[in-house]
């Protein structure tokens, strides 16, 4: 019917509409969690083919990943919030 193929079009050209710009400044919430994190999360950077190659290369070395035991290392104070109880992060290198 006319709708569904109103429908249809309109998903394809949701589709094919690039990303939103990514913004080219840093926030102060972005500083935070940097210095936090050590990284942050950056959407529709990579396509679905590069994240593909980055799982493969951190598959690929994760027999040598070593974790981070220390507790210096964790990037956050004993006790707090920040701190968590879960494994510690594991490094590539």
């Amino acid at each position: 019917c006319c709708c569904r193929q109103q429908q249809q079009q309109q998903q394809q050209q949701q589709q094919q509409q690039p990303p939103p710009p990514i913004a080219a400044t840093m926030t102060e919430s972005d500083r935070y969690l940097f210095d936090l994190n050590g990284y942050l999360v950056v959407r529709n950077v990579l396509t679905p083919s590069e994240i593909s190659a980055c799982h493969a290369a951190i598959d690929a070395h994760l027999s040598s990943a070593v974790p981070r035991s220390d507790p210096t290392l964790r990037n956050a104070v004993r006790g707090s919030p920040m701190y968590g109880a879960g494994p510690p992060r594991i490094d590539l290198g």
